[in-house]
């Protein structure tokens, strides 16, 4: 039940901003409406990348980040607080 993920719509990484620039310079050859982070910091790397693109952040892309570091709310543009349950959800074993 539910949605079936898209294996080409996840990016699995080792959570630091480096691998962040990584995902969505291959997510956007599918064009999605959103990336969502595993943290902040991954966030503002991705919206850095997205930027340098020439990607509109919340325009042609939104983004969001899961741990509501405060360095977020100062990013341009700010990363909007995830106001949910731990992005625990968001990581798998590799061995799945």
């Amino acid at each position: 039940m539910g949605i079936k993920a898209d294996p080409n719509l996840v990016y699995e990484s080792d959570f630091s901003a480096s691998s962040a620039v990584a995902g969505p310079r291959r997510l956007m050859q599918h064009n999605p409406d959103a990336i969502i982070a595993a943290n902040d910091l991954m966030a503002i790397a991705a919206m850095s990348e997205l930027a340098a693109r020439g990607v509109q952040v919340p325009g042609d892309v939104a983004v969001v980040g899961c741990d509501d570091l405060a360095a977020a709310s100062v990013a341009i543009p700010p990363s909007p607080p995830f106001d949910g349950p731990s992005a625990s959800w968001l990581w798998r074993p590799s061995g799945r």
